[in-house]
């Protein structure tokens, strides 16, 4: 089993196009009955719209993966050679984003959205062992200090690269389930060589 293909993102509107992705998101991932497990524990997904005061059209940490940080100008565009940067309006740039993702400090990513269908199928496929699939667990600190472990799903074929990140919520010292964090194609080189370095390290 390999990756299906990027969605289509051919509606009319900008509106239109992220409704579209999170309708299908939504079936195959946001509802609890189709979402898969992992290593047969539950995934919680965090599905309040309330963020730091505000509330927002759609759940945060879905807008966070719809979305892309705001980094400043960029010299090449990360979907430089994929048919995203053909119907991008805000070119990496968060003043030409919607308002919405801009209250944020994100701007509305087309090469993640197009992408995000990939996640139950990576999960899928790091459960059945796929050679494509590197899992690792990092054992840090929060901001607090408390003890923090996260689980790390890469997956890598030819041109894609795409890792998805679950925190561990323990009960009595033992893993009860995960708790998605974030989800994202990694196209900087940068980012790259740290999971390789971070895989190499913990495994």
């Amino acid at each position: 089993m390999t990756l299906s293909k990027p969605l289509i993102l051919d509606q009319p509107t900008l509106e239109e196009k992220i409704s579209f992705v999170v309708e299908n998101f939504n079936e195959i991932f946001l509802k609890q009955e189709n979402r898969p497990l992992f290593n047969n524990k539950t995934i919680y997904f965090e599905v309040s719209k309330e963020y730091r005061g505000m509330v927002h059209p759609y759940p945060e940490k879905l807008m966070h993966i719809l979305s892309l940080e705001d980094k400043g100008e960029m010299a090449i565009l990360p979907c430089n050679n994929d048919i995203s940067n053909l119907i991008c309006q805000n070119k990496c740039r968060l003043r030409n984003a919607m308002l919405d993702f801009q209250l944020l400090q994100r701007q509305e990513c087309f090469y993640r959205m197009s992408r995000i269908h990939w996640i139950p199928e990576i999960i899928k496929l790091a459960n059945n062992n796929s050679p494509h699939i590197k899992v690792w667990e990092e054992h840090t600190r929060n901001k607090k200090g408390k003890k923090v472990t996260k689980t790390f799903i890469r997956y890598q074929e030819g041109l894609i690269d795409y890792i998805i990140i679950l925190a561990h919520r323990t009960k009595d010292g033992l893993l009860a389930n995960y708790i998605f964090e974030t989800a994202f194609p990694v196209f900087y080189e940068r980012s790259k060589k740290q999971y390789d370095r971070s895989f190499e390290t913990n495994t």
